[in-house]
């Protein structure tokens, strides 16, 4: 009787633990299940934070203590990859589709990464990058270095840049008087880009001289673009030529900063009688001829693959600002998606951008130490017969 009770009892506790084993593991289930749906969710989904100066991950603001934020986002080494690399900023924000996944030819994956325009280029002209997305000035340079084994393959945006001030003098005007800047420090965050060149033609149509003094122009290249925002806010910045999508951050994080005018609107109503009149090109995609001549067929899919994903950015802003967000990290979506409206993205093959060019190797030929600098040639440009 007693055997039969023990057996009895052994046998409840053995069902028991059993019973305790099976919960655990269905909740370890249902929790991996929960967490993997909740991981998903975040990468499509991107909460507006109510404080508006958690919309920018500022490098220079993070706490030694705080994990460094990368915007060289090398992508790991992919078997037959078409590597692209973007300059961080405005020429990286309507690529970021790539990273949902594009193929070019015979498979290949088209993979990105983004870094300064130093690394960009030098990455192109040692043949470490099939293409580049690059500001068009720094592309005139290149191409000029390179002796045509890079070629430029299309424009993806005209100049976008914008003059900001905290001066609640100059906020106001309707049809801004330019004798406003007599005398007052003007800081442009890239010096000899395209945005430099065409402000000073500006101040130069308006009679208005570089220089310092009460009736000049001080100009100062000393502030990057990364610490235009913290300059503004500590008012040791007045006004700013800067383009998106830190123009957006500024204005955003700094409700005292106004837009006075868009600068490439501005230049095209100086340059109406000039000869220079033409929209000014701002981000170009340059590629490498010898890659372009052995795989002729991945170059034309990868170019309407740019043309898609400059589509898809200007169609879904809010989109392409989750993806930013999500792999280049240095902006938060809601910048990005607002600043999209401002930046003027456009794709432009190879055969419509030769004027656009030669209008901006002779305005920067104007502001040059060097003698002159030469159109580009016709061999500058890629061209698939």
């Amino acid at each position: 009787m007693n055997f039969m009770k023990r057996l009895s009892k052994n046998i409840f506790s053995i069902i028991s633990v059993m019973l305790a084993v099976s919960c655990i593991f269905a909740g370890g289930k249902k929790d991996k299940t929960s967490s993997k749906k909740q991981s998903e969710d975040s990468s499509v989904n991107v909460e507006i934070p109510a404080d508006k100066s958690d919309l920018i991950q500022d490098v220079s603001e993070q706490s030694e203590s705080s994990e460094p934020i990368s915007e060289n986002t090398e992508p790991a080494s992919v078997k037959n990859a078409f590597r692209t690399g973007a300059v961080s900023g405005i020429c990286a924000m309507p690529f970021v589709y790539f990273f949902d996944g594009t193929y070019v030819a015979d498979g290949s994956p088209v993979t990105l990464e983004s870094d300064s325009v130093e690394n960009i280029c030098a990455k192109l002209q040692e043949g470490q990058l099939e293409a580049g997305f690059i500001p068009a000035d720094r592309a005139v340079e290149l191409l000029k270095k390179s002796d045509e084994s890079l070629k430029l393959l299309a424009v993806c945006s005209t100049l976008n840049h914008s003059v900001l001030t905290s001066l609640p003098e100059l906020q106001s005007f309707e049809d801004f008087d330019f004798e406003a800047f007599k005398g007052k420090k003007i800081f442009i965050t890239e010096k000899d880009s395209a945005a430099d060149y065409a402000f000073r033609y500006i101040l130069k149509a308006h009679g208005l001289e570089e220089g310092v003094g009460p009736d000049l122009d001080d100009i100062d290249h000393t502030v990057s673009n990364e610490h235009a925002v913290q300059a503004m806010l500590s008012d040791s910045v007045e006004i700013i030529i800067i383009g998106e999508p830190y123009a957006t951050a500024v204005m955003m994080k700094n409700q005292g900063a106004q837009k006075i005018f868009d600068l490439s609107a501005e230049y095209l109503k100086v340059a109406q009688e000039s000869g220079f009149s033409q929209v000014l090109p701002s981000v170009c995609v340059v590629v490498n001829d010898d890659y372009a001549k052995k795989y002729p067929q991945r170059i034309t899919e990868f170019e309407a693959a740019v043309s898609e994903c400059v589509a898809k950015t200007v169609k879904n802003p809010q989109k392409a600002g989750v993806l930013y967000q999500k792999h280049l990290h240095s902006f938060m979506a809601p910048v990005i998606g607002k600043s999209i409206a401002s930046s003027n993205f456009v794709f432009k093959p190879s055969s419509q951008i030769r004027q656009e060019f030669e209008v901006l190797t002779k305005l920067m030929s104007l502001f040059t130490s060097e003698e002159s600098i030469s159109v580009l040639s016709d061999e500058a440009f890629y061209s698939a017969e």
